[in-house]
């Protein structure tokens, strides 16, 4: 099996290296030295007749030296990286460049930028990058550009897509180590000067392929033709780039590894009436995908594509033998002692076991149809729909595992359009080579590349809607991941088995009630607790209620006022990303002024809450504030209540709007939210349960107040800003905790 397979071998290895270096978190050195011990070792071995000990401790040597290349680089990132520098609240002049393309939401945009300094009374050169969000959607920054702004950077949060899902680790293995918030592009200076790659020819090259779309083509086809041959988005529309998304072919703008075949067949089919020999025709494609890595900024599908078509060229010229297994294992085998986190990104999984399932399980679906296999309606409708299932069949865990969702259209769209994205990277090509030829020729195929862009534009906006549908799965953990792709290989295994086939069925019946049974109980809740977070806002306070180990809250809201500058992005958004929150249920505000409305209903809206509740007092501001902002698409049901509102909530948790104030009722724990303690007001008595008192206005506590308190029952008191203390000897106080919201900054409190 080694010998025959020995790229498998070597990669084995290194793959255990990276996962253990990953696990154990061993110094680094130790890792160094058992390397080098296991290769003296197998020195020692290869010299004598025992050449299996030998194989044996250079693997081991190639398994501890991977592992010591990936702790020196992501377990222990030393004391100059930006990871501590994201603890502190200093607000640092930042300056770097933006590595990696856009990532486009429905309500922001976040991109990758490398840190070259950070600048705040001293100058820091620190290591990593930083994730960079705007609170708009924009293609105005791309990548290469490079960025100059004041902002503070925050720690990132654990979770993602998924409960199973590590977000703060998987940008870390990208080298991403801090967030920075940016509400607006206004304070941004940009450096769009294109010098992204070494070579300066390569963005003149760039910059003629550009120009000649640009002649030959609409705007709008010749933005979406060079996102589709190069990567380059920058012109593409907000509103295109979102349809690319929503339909699950955003890939097809980030150029895909399928490009790197397409070029080197229609440079192949250039160079055949050439009749070049072997050699110079292999140095010729080995330049034309070195050139064209370049010009697409080593996107790392191309350069995973790249090295797999340079490795079959060379053994083509040098007249071996190769195995598709060998040529998949080398490419990754070669990225992985490159980068070694690159076997935690989610293209690099996705990229490899596609790979590997369609030439595993291609050919043995292919035998159903050897009768057929020259027809023609075989050849350009049957293979490609049989290619496009089992990629989707192969990639299905790792995107469930990751994303929690699965996109149904994504088969069907990828189906149509990809084929179509294909015939046009041809078809540009063609305008490139026509219109160096003979402009008017390439201002003919123009014509009718325009045509062909705008088919693929409709249909990118028909299955990008909003109606489309997308499959929720539950969070599944790694070993069930494992155990799918286990299944999955055994099934194509036994295709021909009938015995197997009838225990695969039972199995499969088996596991899917199993599986249905465990998702059904996983959906209660019976330990989570309850946990209560304030945080002084302006104006007011912020309590977000939400249970432990969960990344959905209630917000409550006392006077929030609206400041020249956005309070949800700036320090709203902060906090929930902190505590690790993605869905907002219910939003319910006392009260907020007329441009404190518009925080709320952004907030609503970026995290798709499905209730607000605000008193009657608010309702015409808000009614107005909506009209308005009808661009947010608000998902959220708008209640208003008047002096008293019926008890809401769910689980373990009950809200009590009302005119003293809102009432969150968890178990035995009564906590009251209000703006002010009005005058006259009667707090109810209740025996057997704990009681605190949040106050949202700046509060000159008296003695007073504090017994009424007392008999009330409360034990805890917190306020946004206490403006004078008195003095309350301890012995006497029944009151535990009296604190300060605006000295204390943000609280967590256990709801118990």
């Amino acid at each position: 099996m080694v010998r025959k397979f020995p790229s498998i071998g070597i990669l084995f290895c290194i793959v255990c290296g990276i996962v253990l270096a990953d696990q154990l978190h061993i110094p680094s050195w130790l890792w160094l030295t058992s390397g080098m011990i296991a290769a003296t070792g197998g020195l020692l071995y290869l010299s004598g007749p025992d050449s299996g000990r030998a194989a044996l401790l250079f693997g081991l040597s190639l398994l501890f030296l991977s592992a010591f290349g990936f702790s020196i680089r992501y377990v222990d990132p030393g004391p100059l990286n930006v990871i501590n520098f994201v603890e502190n609240a200093e607000r640092y002049h930042i300056f770097g460049k933006v590595t990696d393309w856009p990532d486009l939401k429905s309500d922001r945009t976040e991109l990758k930028m490398s840190i070259d300094s950070l600048v705040s009374n001293r100058t820091f050169y620190p290591d990593g990058a930083i994730l960079l969000r705007v609170t708009d959607t924009t293609t105005a920054i791309q990548r290469g550009d490079r960025l100059e702004f004041e902002a503070k950077i925050y720690p990132l949060r654990a979770s993602g897509f998924s409960a199973a899902f590590d977000y703060r680790r998987y940008l870390n293995m990208k080298g991403v180590f801090g967030i920075v918030y940016l509400p607006t592009l206004l304070d941004v200076r940009v450096d769009k000067g294109n010098r992204y790659s070494i070579f300066p020819i390569i963005d003149e090259l760039r910059d003629l392929i550009r120009e000649s779309l640009y002649a030959n083509l609409s705007p709008q086809s010749a933005a979406m033709a060079a996102g589709f041959l190069i990567g380059e988005t920058r012109d593409i529309p907000v509103e295109v780039y979102q349809r690319f998304r929503d339909s699950g072919t955003l890939h097809l703008l980030a150029v895909s590894g399928s490009n790197v075949a397409i070029v080197l067949l229609f440079f192949i089919m250039l160079l055949r009436p050439l009749s070049l020999r072997p050699k110079r025709r292999a140095a010729v494609l080995i330049t034309v995908i070195v050139v064209f890595t370049l010009l697409s900024y080593e996107e790392p599908s191309v350069v995973r594509a790249s090295l797999m078509a340079t490795l079959v060229i060379t053994a083509g010229l040098l007249q071996r033998r190769y195995n598709l297994n060998n040529i998949i294992a080398a490419t990754a085998m070669i990225i992985l002692l490159y980068d070694p986190a690159q076997l935690f990104d989610v293209g690099f999984q996705l990229s490899f076991i596609t790979a590997w399932g369609l030439i595993v399980i291609l050919p043995i679906a292919a035998e159903f149809f050897r009768s057929v296999q020259n027809k023609w309606w075989y050849r350009w409708l049957i293979f490609p729909l049989m290619v496009s299932v089992v990629a989707q069949l192969c990639s299905l865990g790792v995107i469930a595992y990751y994303f929690g969702r699965v996109p149904l259209i994504s088969p069907l769209a990828n189906l149509v359009i990809v084929p179509l994205v294909s015939l046009a990277v041809a078809g540009i090509l063609t305008v490139l080579v026509s219109h160096l030829i003979l402009p008017m020729l390439g201002a003919l195929f123009g014509s009718l590349l325009n045509l062909l862009l705008a088919v693929i534009s409709h249909l990118v906006q028909f299955l990008g809607s909003e109606n489309m549908p997308a499959a929720i799965v539950p969070d599944a953990p790694l070993w069930a991941v494992v155990c799918f792709y286990g299944f999955f290989t055994l099934s194509m295994w036994s295709i021909g088995k009938k015995p197997v086939r009838r225990v695969l069925v039972f199995s499969a019946l088996t596991g899917a009630n199993i599986l249905l049974a465990a998702a059904f109980f996983a959906s209660f809740n019976w330990t989570a607790g309850q946990r209560l977070t304030l945080l002084n806002i302006p104006g007011g306070v912020c309590a977000a209620v939400h249970p432990t180990g969960q990344n959905q809250a209630d917000l409550i809201f006392t006077g929030i006022q609206g400041r020249n500058y956005p309070i949800d992005s700036r320090i709203i958004q902060p906090l929930l990303d902190e505590l690790e929150i993605e869905t907002i249920g219910k939003i319910i505000a006392l009260t907020a002024d007329y441009d404190g409305i518009d925080d709320l209903l952004r907030l609503s809206s970026r995290y798709r809450s499905r209730q607000i509740i605000v008193p009657k007092q608010c309702s015409a501001a808000l009614r107005e504030v909506c009209d308005r902002m009808d661009s947010l698409n608000l998902t959220a049901e708008i209640t208003v209540f008047a002096n008293q509102y019926p008890p809401a909530g769910h689980g373990r948790r009950c809200y009590r709007p009302g005119e003293a104030g809102v009432w969150v009722e968890v178990d035995n724990m009564e906590v009251l939210i209000c703006h002010k303690l009005l005058p006259n007001n009667r707090l109810p008595q209740k025996c057997g349960s704990r009681r605190m008192l949040v106050i949202g206005q700046p509060w000159n506590v008296t003695e007073d107040v504090l017994l009424e308190l007392e008999s009330a029952g409360f034990q805890s008191l917190f306020c946004s800003k206490l403006e004078q203390r008195i003095a309350w000897p301890a012995a006497d106080n029944p009151l535990v905790e009296v604190q300060d919201l605006n000295a204390a900054g943000t609280l967590s409190l256990d709801l118990k």
